[in-house]
């Protein structure tokens, strides 16, 4: 009996083995059926950035990989979309039409904070539905000790030796890139991933003028450009010659060349050709001869050495430190502090803008006078006049209605007098840099769209415009007012417009965006002439190009400024011995309101004037000032030779920003241009020591600042050229006005004592004058022409001390 059950358990178990491995069998045929299907269908694969590697705060490439395995063509949208640090959904909308059995590879460049670890890609058809959806991590944290370098050249592998070069004692490594013509972005936004681009060997015409522009325009936002000549110098920097260059370089040579690094030095035989870039700061030198010059280009900086860094590719596989020693020389302390504290460094741009944006629409402020005369007028007529008035008639009995009566036609007068500051659609103020060049006019608009209801509304832009969100920092966030899962921002890229619809965003809520796009200078606009500054006199011939007045134009010379007043349209103005102010470069604040003419006291009169202005002209004029410091602390990057023409236009510009005739907008244009200086006079040179970063041989200084960042003692060693033969130098102190009382909370200026190291007996000495001629000079200077200054003596404070600016005088080599 017992057996027999056992027998028919068996027998069950094995008919249920049966049964599985039959249906285990069966469902091979069914996934393979399934894969089988799927490739008649639409895919999508993803990737980001170069190699998958993200960085916060830039454009990040989002490369879409489309495959239509079907017999129809496919019209719809693709959709990038994320949560960013100000805890909106923000989604980027592209039109994507797909032929039957093809294959598709298309980049869309998106902003992004260091917020954002993960994006969403959603395929819709024409009729917005979904037919794919896929999350895309991006691993930020891990990228962020990484310095992505482009590699452009015709011999990509004999630039290898850049590759995974620890830096800044190993606290960052390098990554490279290869680029090629064929896909070299021709936006800057393509670029934005990179933090430096070295080109070499390689023939930079081959670049189309779009590709090219995106280049320069990324140099100027921050990028670090290399690069290297060797036998084809005219192939890799003759398109930039005339801008970057002072004159005709030699034609390439054979040259033993030192290089100096880890305290040994390495011989190598080169072709080189000597470069000299103008308003140059020699890098790195052997003798006389530069090895790699550098200027900086706005926020960017551009460094061009005279040799071919292909031909170094042994010579950097023997000596392995070599890579390390060029671009920590090239990149100098302050970048590559920088890109430490890039993770850890937020963005305050939104902080810093919104105050001027919201403080444009001052036509809108209601007039107090008026608001007060008319409470007094009311007071008065419902009591004493009202109730004397129907006393003395025998209606007092009616005082009650006549004061209801008249509150009634108070109320009726406020409302219609209230329509001039009240806001009935959506609405836009704006701040603008118009730069205007030979060829091209960068256009960068900072924009606060804003709406009076809490109901959706979306706006229309032309398509060339570049949007970027500008982001509130995320401990700025109230986090009470982010809870509603609705709130979102969408951008539609259409083919000649990009639509942006802002849903739930909030009654009157701050949405700030900047617009960037450059086109061709067609109609010439801009500031031409010639400028010369020499031994510290300045002569100007400037003409106003635009078809308009223009106000507060001002000259901006490195560490100076030189007032030039109003334009009137096509105006030329010839100014000798034109008088400057030399300025601090540790806070713009006080140099704004120089501009704008706002130093004097602030009297605020019993009419409610200020300094003679209404409240309305006072409060535009230092929303001027405003934008004129932020635009300026933006803009400072250490030296610079050239000068810059700015001005501002009461006339807006020719294109409006939004493409709907119903908005309400005002804002400020700031126009400006570059102007070569000339330094030169009957055969002698004058210009700054700090066209070379000096040594800082103790201390804490900063040199795009000019400026002590502590109280302690600091010695600096400033190099003064070793192409030229010293007549005199100066101390060029800041300007008196800076160092008012009034503005002691906003400028420190340098009021210690300054010693000069004297190399003949190794003593510093006390120094109590500013000019210097070389007989002076000659125990204070070095075999190299450097001489070794000692900042002593400074004030307490928590402001950085601005430095004066040391200036040389004589005749080159």
């Amino acid at each position: 009996m017992l057996k027999g059950k056992i027998l028919r358990g068996l027998n069950k178990i094995l008919l249920l083995s049966l049964v599985l491995f039959l249906l285990s069998a069966v469902q091979f045929p069914i996934n393979t059926l399934s894969a089988t299907e799927q490739n008649k269908e639409i895919t999508i694969d993803i990737s980001y950035g170069y190699g998958n590697i993200a960085k916060g705060g830039r454009y990040l490439p989002i490369h879409v990989y489309y495959k239509n395995f079907t017999n129809d063509n496919f019209t719809g949208k693709v959709s990038i979309e994320f949560i960013e640090a100000d805890n909106k959904k923000y989604a980027y909308e592209y039109n994507v039409n797909l032929e039957q059995k093809k294959i598709y590879l298309t980049d869309y460049y998106i902003r992004i904070s260091n917020e954002v670890n993960k994006i969403v890609v959603v395929l819709k058809d024409e009729n917005k539905k979904t037919i794919i959806e896929k999350d895309v991590s991006l691993n930020m944290e891990a990228n962020r000790s990484k310095i992505m370098v482009g590699l452009l050249s015709d011999s990509q592998n004999k630039l290898d030796y850049f590759d995974d070069v620890a830096i800044n004692f190993g606290l960052l490594n390098l990554n490279t890139v290869n680029l090629a013509a064929g896909s070299f972005p021709k936006s800057s936004s393509g670029l934005e991933q990179l933090d430096m681009i070295i080109i070499s060997n390689f023939r930079i015409r081959d670049l189309s003028t779009e590709q090219s522009r995106a280049l320069m325009n990324w140099v100027k936002q921050g990028g670090v450009l290399v690069m290297g000549t060797g036998q084809r110098a005219d192939d890799t920097i003759g398109r930039y010659a005339p801008e970057l260059l002072e004159d005709i370089y030699d034609s390439p040579k054979m040259n033993t060349l030192n290089f100096t690094f880890n305290n040994e030095s390495k011989s190598i035989d080169l072709y080189t050709t000597s470069i000299n870039m103008h308003g140059g700061n020699v890098l790195l030198s052997d003798g006389d001869f530069p090895l790699i010059t550098s200027v900086n280009k706005q926020k960017g900086l551009i460094a061009v050495a005279g040799f071919d860094f292909c031909d170094l590719n042994d010579f950097a596989a023997e000596n392995t430190q070599f890579a390390r020693y060029i671009v920590s020389t090239v990149l100098g302390d302050e970048r590559i502090e920088n890109f430490s504290k890039q993770s850890e460094v937020s963005d305050d741009t939104f902080q810093n803008i919104e105050p001027i944006l919201n403080s444009s629409e001052t036509n809108k402020l209601p007039p107090m006078t008026v608001y007060t005369l008319i409470f007094i007028a009311y007071v008065l007529l419902i009591g004493p006049i009202s109730f004397i008035y129907l006393k003395d008639y025998g209606l007092a009995i009616y005082y009650r209605k006549i004061v209801v009566l008249m509150s009634l036609l108070l109320l009726a007068v406020i409302i219609i007098y209230n329509g001039r500051t009240r806001f009935t659609t959506t609405f836009y103020n704006y701040v603008t840099v118009y730069e205007a060049g030979d060829l091209d006019v960068s256009e960068s608009t900072y924009v606060n769209l804003r709406n009076p209801y809490n109901k959706p509304y979306n706006v229309v832009i032309d398509s060339n415009y570049s949007v970027i969100p500008v982001i509130r920092d995320r401990s700025d966030v109230d986090d009470r007012r982010v809870l509603n899962k609705s709130t979102s921002v969408n951008i539609d890229n259409e083919e000649y417009t990009k639509n942006i619809s802002l849903n739930h965003v909030g009654a009157f809520a701050s949405n700030i965006w900047k617009l960037d796009k450059t086109i061709e200078n067609l109609n010439n606009e801009g500031f031409t002439g010639e400028i010369n500054f020499f031994n510290g006199s300045l002569s100007v011939e400037i003409t106003n190009n635009y078809d308009y007045k223009v106000k507060n134009a001002t000259l901006i010379l490195y560490g100076k400024i030189a007032l030039l007043g109003d334009f009137d349209k096509g105006e030329t103005k010839q100014i000798d011995n034109c008088q400057f102010i030399n300025i601090p470069l540790t806070d713009f604040n006080i140099t704004s309101r120089i501009i704008t003419g706002m130093v004097g006291e602030t009297t605020i009169n019993q009419n409610g004037s200020v300094n003679g202005m209404d409240t309305e002209k006072y409060m535009q004029l230092l929303n001027v000032s405003n934008f004129l410091s932020f635009y300026l602390g933006e803009n400072s990057n250490g030296y610079t030779a050239d000068a810059r023409i700015i001005a501002f236009s009461d006339t807006a510009l020719s294109n409006p920003i939004f493409f709907n005739n119903t908005m309400e907008g005002s804002g400020l244009t700031l126009l400006t241009s570059v102007i070569p200086v000339n330094s030169i006079e009957d055969g002698k040179i004058y210009r700054q020591s700090l066209l070379k970063m000096p040594i800082v041989l103790s201390g804490d200084y900063s040199y795009i600042d000019n400026a002590l960042k502590s109280n302690e003692a600091t010695v600096l060693e400033y190099f003064l050229g070793e192409n030229i033969n010293i007549a005199q130098v100066k101390f060029e102190q800041i300007s008196d006005i800076f160092s008012d009382t009034r503005y002691s909370d906003s400028v420190k200026v340098f009021k210690g004592n300054i010693a000069l190291y004297n190399f003949k007996t190794g003593n510093f000495d006390y120094i109590s004058k500013n000019n210097f001629s070389i007989l002076e000079l000659l125990t204070y200077l070095s075999d190299t022409n450097t001489i070794r200054v000692r900042y002593s003596n400074i004030e307490n404070g928590n402001l950085e001390t601005a430095l004066p600016m040391v200036s040389v005088l004589g005749v080159e080599k």
